[in-house]
């Protein structure tokens, strides 16, 4: 692993697990083992690493976007709960509750960095998109209401999501997210489409 990889490795568990503002260089630097001049060869601040651990990420995610709501061998319904699934299991499989890794870098940054709030905004601007499209087209197949704007609906569900993330946190349980997972896709099927998710649902 080049010295470049090391720091990002560091970087990407200590953002995470203990904040951005709480990560220091110093403590980055000591723990990948390398020095501080060759972490100032690969990055200009810990602002620019921060920026290219969400980067990171956003291609992890993108990956993981790939294989729910981009997913068109799903009906639309199945694209949505996988992803949704998807956003609760990623939380149980690392055995802790430590919230979304942008949500938690949209609290801490947002006043204190232009550049990460504006890739975060852009970032969650493009996922509300892509959920509106999946929204949409099962509202075309009758299998989401109509009642409500696809945009509105979306964007009701992302930040729905992140307030449950967020939850994860605060109480240190999983149960409100799965909980939660359950009502928002409860809430936007027609009538005659909650019969058929009722297996599905039962295995979240």
């Amino acid at each position: 692993m080049s010295s470049k990889e090391k720091i990002l490795h560091v970087a990407l568990e200590q953002f995470y697990h203990n904040g951005y503002q709480s990560s220091s260089v110093d403590d980055i630097i000591a723990e990948a083992g390398v020095s501080k001049s060759n972490f100032y060869y690969h990055f200009k601040s810990k602002e620019d690493l921060g920026l290219t651990v969400l980067n990171f990420r956003s291609e992890e995610f993108r990956n993981a976007l790939d294989c729910t709501l981009c997913n068109e061998d799903l009906n639309p319904e199945q694209r949505l709960l996988s992803f949704l699934k998807l956003m609760q299991s990623s939380q149980e499989e690392m055995g802790q509750q430590c919230g979304c890794p942008f949500g938690n870098l949209v609290a801490e940054m947002a006043e204190h960095s232009e550049k990460i709030r504006c890739t975060l905004s852009r970032m969650f601007g493009s996922l509300k998109n892509l959920v509106a499209d999946v929204i949409v087209e099962g509202q075309l197949n009758g299998v989401f209401r109509n009642d409500v704007e696809p945009d509105n609906m979306a964007a009701l569900i992302v930040n729905s999501m992140q307030g449950m993330l967020l939850m994860t946190k605060c109480h240190k349980s999983h149960d409100t997210l799965g909980r939660g997972v359950v009502t928002l896709v409860r809430l936007i099927e027609t009538d005659e489409w909650q019969s058929r998710t009722d297996d599905n649902l039962r295995m979240v």
